[in-house]
């Protein structure tokens, strides 16, 4: 899934994959995941801070009512396609 992401100061086009998203709705971003492809998380109390494995920044994320929101907006991307296998509207990509 094709969506423009917030790196520092800086909106970049990135790709996410193996990711459902489910139209209006909260979509989770796995720091685990993350994590185990080598990125460092730097969480702090009101941002988390993604550093790539070669030390570039990755994605940001700020604290907006309890929870930390990363700053990504999707792209639209002809190659999703519908899934049915969860009875929602939810593309997978």
């Amino acid at each position: 899934m094709k969506v423009s992401a917030l790196f520092g100061d800086n909106w970049d086009v990135c790709t996410l994959n193996d990711v459902l998203y489910v139209p209006g709705s909260v979509n989770l971003f796995s720091e685990s995941k993350c994590a185990k492809l080598g990125c460092e998380i730097r969480q702090k109390s009101n941002n988390t801070i993604y550093l790539c494995s070669d030390g570039s920044k990755g994605p940001c994320a700020y604290l907006i009512e309890g929870i930390y929101i990363l700053k990504f907006e999707r792209v639209n991307d002809d190659r999703a396609h519908f899934s049915q296998s969860f009875g929602m509207n939810v593309v997978r990509i």
